[in-house]
Order: C-alpha cells, then structure tokens, then sequence
C-alpha cells in the first residue's frame, strides 16, 4: 500500500527552486505550462489533497487551485488514482483546468520509495510529446523529489530546534523556581538559629548548636546563589538529532517535548495551610517589629487545591509582606469564604506599589521600582505565586494602595488577594445522612 506522508508547510527556496525547474521545462522541452503539486493526507479521514504550490506561467496557480478541489480528495486506499499512467496523456487534471491548458497533458508522480510527495503536471498545445523530453521531464521530477526531501529534513529539524530550546527555557525557568523556593526556608532557617542566640546565653550547652545553625544555613544560602549563577552562565547542549537514511522524511506528527507540570488537587481544609505559615513568620515578624495578625473562619472552610502548592504561594506573599514593610507596620492574613468561592487577602502597610508597575508585578524577574532598592529579590516570587493559582484554578490580583489596613500616603501599602473555589468537607455528616427517627 502506497505511503503518503504528512508533510510540512514548504520553504520560500524550495518554492523558488520549482518555479526554476517548472522555467526549465519550458525552455528545455518546449512547455508551455507547468504545475508542482504536494500532496497533504487528511489522516483522520485517510483522504488525500493536492495542492498547488508552485505554477508556469504564474497565472495558472490559482486556476490549479481552484480545479484541485475537484482532483483533490481522494482515499488513500483507492489504487485506481495510484494505477492512473502517470507520464501519459491523461485525465488525470480537472476538466476544467484542461480545456485552460489543452492537449496532451501529462502527470508526473513525485516518488520517494514507496511514498508519493505529489505530482509534476505539464503540457503544450502543438505536439505530443517525444520520449526523450519524457525523460528530461522524469529527470527533473525526481530533482524535486529530492529538493522536497531535503526541504522537509531542515524544516523538521529547525521545527525540533525551535522546540527544544522552548524546553531548554522551560526548565530553565523551573531551575530558577526551585532555586528561589529553596531560599525561603534557608533564610527562615537562618533567622531562627538567631534568633536562638539572642536567647541564647554563651555559656548555655545550646550556644553552639544555634551557631551552627546560623553558619550552616549562610554556607547553604551562598551555595544556593553560586548554584543560581552557574544555572544562568550554562547553555544546555541541544541533543543531536536521532540518525537515519540520508533521505529519510521526518517522521509523521507533532513534536512535544514540554514536561507536564499540572497539579492535582483535592479538598483540605485552609487552616493546615494558614495557622503552620503564621507560627513560623511570626517568629520573624516579631525580630523585624512588624505585627502580623490573621483571620481565619471557624470551623476552618475548606478549599480546592494543592497542600505544597498553596503553602508556597501564601508563604511567598506572607514573605514579600514582611520584607516590603518597615519596623512598626502591619501584615494582615485574613480569610473569607462565600458559596462558591474562598478568598484569601494579604494585606501591608508597606512602601506599597507604584501604579506603573502593578501591571507587570506577575511577571517573572521584574521588580520594578524595588530594583533600585537596598531591599534583595528575584522577581520569581509573585510570577510563581501567580503560575501556582491557576494551576489550582484560582485567580490573583494586586491592589496598591491596601484596600485592608490603614494607610499612610508615605506607606501605602499593598493587597494581594486570590480566589479559589471552595470545597466541602469531606468528613463532615450532613443532615440526610443522619440517622432519622421513627
């Protein structure tokens, strides 16, 4: 059974080269019209089209395109078009595109083994034609096979390029968000061990474990940014393409090398979430002399998410709180849940967001006016917060000045606030299925 192969949309050289070949046709052998014609199958409904893709004289392109809707569906398994004598007069082209042309009108098949590319369409009016201009015709037939093949074999592998270093990017930027997820417990870790020795007499048996923990957790801060730039000096070695015939097509299909990421989520309730995230910054909120204070509905409402990936995103909004408020402000949790939605705000009292950088603050790497600041940052935080959410389904947005606590116009402040859907309790026993009386 013949092959037909899914073929790639065609380069301008290739284009040009059959324009050039169908020119030789007719200054070499006298024609006086010429079609290139590929064949592009329909594999779901195992049907076939031709399509003009190349014309001489220039004008008869859209006349081949508009008779190839009659000459163009055909069934792949139909070996009557296959058994038509190609390189013969035939009735091969459409009726109406003949009498354009006239008579005798050949076709030419473009074989590749056993695979048809297309067809090479080409005649003139005042004679038949001799066999040796036949077979200068079947010469440059197979020159465009062998132009086809080649055409296919770059554009595939720009095509495979192109996605790979797609990839390349992707997890590139993945590296960078597990880098940047990696700091927030380091330097939480850090404080704590500080704090510890503030508490800590030096003479105290316990004295040089918080050292440690304190030194050790600077050596992993200072690794985790030696690891960061070597991830941005490193180009990843694109993979060589996997070998074959010299004149092997591309395999039929669409590449995709991009890892699945999605999240799964499930009912839990937000407080196993909330109430750990507040225990820790606390402890930190208290060293830098900011308050942190939250709400949280009782009983706990529960929500549709991912436990890590929602511990991640507040972590990160809690922190960039934190770290954007001066001594003596305010960091405000709170929770609300409605019928069908749970709504999660964090709100400061912090040097706040200017208006021209609220649009872009989700955007990776960018940190706006903060990059002239003392204050450090990525710009990974709040792009990854942002990724996570819809992953979970949710949404997220930014409001400057906060829209929960009292301002100053020198301290505006910010909100951040996400929707998620709520979920029921799956442990809770509703009223019909309780047991009823007699």
């Amino acid at each position: 059974m013949t092959t037909l192969p899914q073929l790639l949309p065609v380069s301008p050289e290739y284009l040009s080269l059959c324009q050039g070949q169908l020119q030789l046709l007719a200054q070499g052998v006298g024609a006086e019209w010429g079609i290139v014609y590929l064949a592009q199958p329909d594999q779901e409904n195992q049907e076939i089209t031709l399509q003009p893709i190349s014309a001489f004289p220039d004008r008869l392109l859209a006349a081949g395109r508009q008779g190839s809707t009659e000459m163009a569906t055909m069934v792949s398994d139909q070996e009557e078009w296959l058994d038509v004598p190609m390189g013969e007069e035939t009735a091969a082209l459409p009726d109406d595109l003949v009498g354009l042309l006239g008579e005798p009108a050949r076709a030419f098949p473009l074989w590749h083994g056993d695979l048809i590319l297309g067809i090479l369409a080409t005649g003139r009016r005042d004679r038949g034609w001799r066999s040796p201009e036949v077979t200068q015709i079947e010469l440059i037939a197979e020159g465009l096979v062998l132009a086809c093949v080649l055409d296919q074999q770059k554009s595939w592998a720009t095509e495979r390029l192109t996605q790979q270093q797609h990839l390349q990017a992707l997890e590139q930027e993945h590296f960078h968000d597990l880098l940047h997820q990696l700091r927030n417990p380091t330097m939480a870790i850090s404080t704590f061990g500080k704090l510890l020795l503030k508490r800590l007499l030096p003479t105290e048996k316990n004295y040089p474990v918080a050292e440690g923990i304190v030194r050790e957790s600077d050596r992993l801060k200072g690794l985790l940014t030696q690891f960061s730039e070597e991830v941005d000096l490193l180009t990843a070695q694109i993979p060589q393409l996997e070998g074959g015939p010299s004149l092997a097509l591309p395999p039929n299909g669409e590449l995709s090398f991009a890892p699945d990421r999605s999240l799964s989520v499930e009912p839990l309730p937000v407080a196993e979430v909330v109430l750990p995230l507040v225990a820790s910054l606390g402890a930190i909120a208290t060293e830098r002399g900011i308050t942190l204070n939250y709400r949280l509905p009782e009983p706990s409402p529960w929500v549709l998410g991912n436990h890590t990936a929602l511990m991640e995103v507040l972590n990160n909004l809690l922190e960039n709180a934190l770290k954007y408020t001066p001594s003596g402000g305010q960091v405000f949790l709170q929770v609300e849940a409605q019928a069908h939605e749970l709504t999660i705000a964090v709100h400061d009292t912090g040097y706040g967001i200017p208006p021209a950088d609220l649009p872009h603050v989700f955007e990776r790497h960018y940190r706006g006016v903060q990059a002239e600041s003392a204050i450090e940052g990525t710009g990974l935080g709040l792009a990854i917060a942002a990724d996570l959410v819809g992953k979970m389904a949710g949404d997220i947005e930014v409001y400057s000045p906060t829209i929960g606590l009292p301002h100053t116009e020198a301290l505006p402040g910010s909100t951040f606030m996400l929707w998620l859907k709520v979920a029921s309790n799956p442990h809770q026993v509703t009223s019909a299925e309780l047991p009823q009386g007699n």
